[in-house]
């Protein structure tokens, strides 16, 4: 995982009003409730109504030594953790008119997916209250029913992914 020095984190945090778990940014007023800074500071980046003061902060981070050193600093994807490259060790089958490939599946194959939905999520700046859509459960149930039917709820990605 990206980490970020003390003034990098303590520029970050001052575009942000923090109350117990909660981070508002100051300019769109967007509540986090984790304190993922990668997350925090792509969010300064593509805030719709970015400040002049947190463009500034944004130049500052982008100009710290730490970001500096690495020549692609100014693309997001450089401020995410970076992951080993892990693949699903399973195929999900494309289903067939008549198989809505409900047979069961591992827990670890559901741990796979819940790890890869969970790196979309985050990645793509979406809220785990996603899940709780229900478009997008009829979305897992339409492509895997099987999982659609253990697939976690917001409180479980919460307490499970979020950043101490």
């Amino acid at each position: 995982m990206t980490k970020y020095s003390n003034e990098v984190k303590t520029l970050i945090n001052s575009r942000y009003n923090i109350v117990k778990d909660e981070h508002q940014c100051v300019d769109c007023l967007h509540v986090f409730h984790d304190t993922h800074y990668y997350r925090k500071f792509s969010h300064l980046r593509n805030c719709e109504k970015q400040s002049e003061a947190t463009a500034q902060i944004i130049e500052q981070v982008l100009g710290s030594s730490e970001l500096a050193t690495n020549p692609d600093a100014a693309d997001t994807h450089t401020l995410l953790p970076k992951k080993k490259s892990r693949k699903i060790s399973h195929h999900i089958p494309a289903p067939t008119l008549g198989d809505a490939s409900s047979e069961p599946i591992s827990t670890q194959y559901t741990s796979e997916i819940t790890d890869a939905l969970v790196t979309f999520l985050i990645s793509a700046h979406l809220p785990f209250s996603v899940v709780e859509n229900h478009e997008f459960k009829e979305f897992l149930q339409a492509i895997r029913p099987a999982y659609a039917a253990v697939a976690p709820n917001q409180e479980y990605l919460e307490s499970t992914y979020r950043s101490t």
